[in-house]
């Protein structure tokens, strides 16, 4: 896969654009950019507009307990301190699809 810059287009499912009730992982945003997981992890680091509760590294871990709060206004379920991927996790096929251009 061609090395791909991470930008709005791909930011979108975090950027609060994506749909709510649903996160992804860093290593999933990486695959469908064409990136790494830290090299996202930097990019989110630097944007103030992205969704960051959005997204939890591999194991549904946010690096913050402030994400609860919005887990709980958006609907998204966890327990104790991580996200349950199984009932709202968007892996690569379903983010690929989501940042698709929709024909009209």
């Amino acid at each position: 896969m061609p090395h791909r810059r991470l930008d709005g287009r791909h930011a979108d499912p975090v950027r609060g654009r994506g749909r709510s009730r649903n996160v992804s992982t860093y290593g999933e945003i990486a695959h469908v950019v064409g990136v790494g997981a830290r090299y996202v992890g930097w990019v989110m680091s630097k944007s103030s507009d992205l969704a960051w509760w959005r997204v939890v590294n591999s194991t549904g871990r946010a690096h913050t307990a402030a994400a609860q709060a919005y887990w709980d206004a958006e609907g998204i379920p966890y327990r104790e301190d991580r996200v349950v991927l199984s009932e709202c996790g968007l892996d690569a096929a379903d983010l690929t699809a989501a940042t698709r251009p929709s024909r009209t």
